[in-house]
């Protein structure tokens, strides 16, 4: 049995450029089902799944929720299309120490490294190529496998599984930086570690009582050594 290290993506692993994402998914939106939507909508991108945020932009829009449902895989794809198009490597930036952690981590045989996160498949595994870390993971649960994200981390362990990769809750930990991250882990029975690299501040995340807590990874080493006790490897 391994344990499981379950990284969310946006804010913990890596930040994209700063007004990339909206305007996509705005575009993206209006290309399949051909009606114009605002660009003055507030969206807040922070830990939800893509299909949160999906629901969120129709609502706001007044748009029937049967346009998203029989739209959504052709949404999917056409904001892959933009993020391919308009998304360099230039553009994604690996958040300090993430490097040096995912290559302490993959180095120990008793864990494997997976995703969680509100991406959908596509982008998620878009993103981390252009950041070259995609070589650290070799399965996730991702926005579009569920619409709630309390539901991911059981997906993850599954899709582990599918991968000859056999674990428990008990055995994982979530590491995010959002209070969706910590409170996915929680809701699972699992342990997490929350990381102030996105747009919630320490304190705030302080709140919803991480097992563990860092405003950033640039001592990767104590993080590394605090993953293996809060898992009990050591």
């Amino acid at each position: 049995m391994k344990y499981l290290v379950l990284f969310d993506i946006d804010g913990t692993l890596l930040k994209l450029q700063k007004g990339i994402a909206a305007p996509v998914f705005f575009n993206a939106i209006q290309d399949v089902i051909g009606f114009k939507i605002s660009s003055d909508i507030p969206v807040d991108f922070a830990g939800r799944t893509d299909y949160s945020i999906l629901s969120y932009i129709f609502k706001q829009s007044n748009f029937p929720k049967a346009y998203l449902e029989s739209n959504l895989n052709e949404i999917y794809n056409r904001i892959n299309d933009y993020f391919e198009v308009k998304v360099s490597k230039e553009q994604i930036t690996v958040l300090d120490g993430v490097y040096e952690l995912l290559e302490l981590l993959s180095k120990n045989g008793s864990i494997r490294l997976g995703l969680v996160t509100g991406n959908f498949q596509k982008n998620a595994i878009l993103k981390v190529r252009l950041a070259e870390i995609d070589k650290y993971f070799s399965f996730g649960a991702f926005g579009d496998y569920a619409p709630n994200r309390l539901n991911l981390p059981k997906m993850a362990i599954q899709a582990a599984l599918s991968n000859d990769i056999v674990s428990i809750p008990e055995k994982s930990l979530i590491i995010g930086d959002t209070h969706r991250d910590i409170t996915s882990a929680q809701h699972n029975k699992m342990k997490s570690i929350a990381v102030a690299t996105g747009g919630t501040q320490f304190n705030e995340l302080l709140k919803f009582n991480p097992d563990a807590i860092y405003e950033n990874f640039k001592d990767y080493k104590n993080v590394y050594w605090k993953i293996l006790e809060l898992l009990k490897i050591i």
